[in-house]
């Protein structure tokens, strides 16, 4: 088993046990949240300028990008989708105890 912390113990931590997140704290996780996009998206375009400077326009390419559509759509599934629809429910559920015992 891991030792994981969750978001409730971290605002006890922080001296704000029971109270709602401010403006300020939603503010910077969904800054972060959108950083990460775009930063990922930012990687994708790298990945896109090495590969078609690597190979070129041609049958190598299309081949890498053949063998890679299986792996990119089952991961885009998984994460995506799958993790998407676990966590937040979870996650909803979670706050919403943290606000009716608090």
């Amino acid at each position: 088993m891991t030792n994981s912390t969750t978001p409730s113990e971290i605002h006890e931590e922080n001296g704000k046990a029971g109270q709602p997140l401010s403006g300020r704290e939603i503010a910077l996780a969904t800054l972060i949240v959108m950083a990460s996009f775009v930063f990922s998206g930012v990687l994708g375009l790298v990945r896109q300028i090495v590969l078609a400077s690597t190979f070129g326009a041609g049958r190598d390419l299309d081949a890498f990008y053949a063998a890679l559509r299986l792996p990119e759509t089952l991961f885009v599934l998984v994460a995506g989708g799958a993790l998407g629809s676990a966590f937040i429910p979870v996650f909803s559920t979670f706050l919403n105890k943290d606000d009716i015992q608090g």
